[in-house]
């Protein structure tokens, strides 16, 4: 097991909009290769989805619900995936968030690999110079 598989083996997954795009397809492929149970649903119905459904078929822990969100499927989950085509303020996300199964198991448990690393962003450090002048 390589260690990025390791947080998402055995979790339940809701993956909130797979979209048309191929970004979708390349999260849940990812989910289910690490063993993740990954539950995708999508407003759009089968036939609009048949293609990205179709890259997703050999996985048999990949379920669809499409055509519509049933709110129960974000609240017994371990983690919601949220496409970036879904806003912020949607009811599923709401639903999601007061069951607090937006990322939070993701975050607990998302293995650290290095104190030392620097984030994006950060500004390296610098030491003040000492003047060589009296």
């Amino acid at each position: 097991m390589k260690w990025y598989e390791e947080p998402f083996k055995g979790k339940k997954i809701t993956v909130l909009g797979l979209g048309l795009l191929g970004r979708g397809v390349g999260d849940v492929d990812f989910l289910a290769k690490c063993g993740a149970e990954v539950l995708v649903t999508d407003k759009k119905n089968g036939s609009e989805l048949a293609a990205s459904v179709e890259k997703l078929k050999q996985y048999s822990n990949v379920q669809f619900k499409l055509g519509g969100h049933d709110p129960e499927d974000f609240k017994h989950c371990d983690m919601v995936l949220k496409a970036a085509g879904v806003r912020l303020d949607s009811p599923e996300v709401a639903v999601a968030r007061a069951a607090s199964s937006i990322s939070r198991s993701a975050r607990a448990s998302w293995p650290r690999r290095s104190t030392s690393a620097r984030r994006s962003g950060d500004k390296p450090k610098r030491t003040p110079r000492r003047s060589t002048k009296k």
